[in-house]
């Protein structure tokens, strides 16, 4: 059976911290994972690392697979994205009003 590596971070309610589950985390994501392995008969193994730190290890190879990950050209030049996204989100920056 081949192992896949899934780097990721905690950001509820996708992925939660839970010390309780086999993969230390719960969440929309993991139910997601937990079924498309079971579908190809494979397992996976997950990474928690700085979120800038799963993007390099996508981009090394390092990693099969990140989880809640908005998409942009830029990151589109080294990671396939679903054909059909579960959930639509833009990287965003917000501050203060007046600032």
């Amino acid at each position: 059976m081949n192992e896949i590596i899934i780097v990721t971070e905690v950001w509820p309610p996708f992925r939660i911290d839970d010390k309780t589950s086999e993969y230390q985390y719960s969440g929309i994501d993991l139910d997601l994972l937990k079924e498309v392995t079971k579908r190809l008969n494979v397992t996976f193994k997950i990474k928690r690392l700085p979120w800038a730190r799963c993007l390099d290890f996508m981009k090394s190879g390092k990693a099969d697979i990140i989880t809640g990950l908005a998409y942009t050209p830029e990151r589109a030049q080294y990671i396939r994205y679903s054909a059909i996204p579960y959930y639509v989100v833009s990287p965003a920056f917000y501050l203060q009003k007046g600032k």
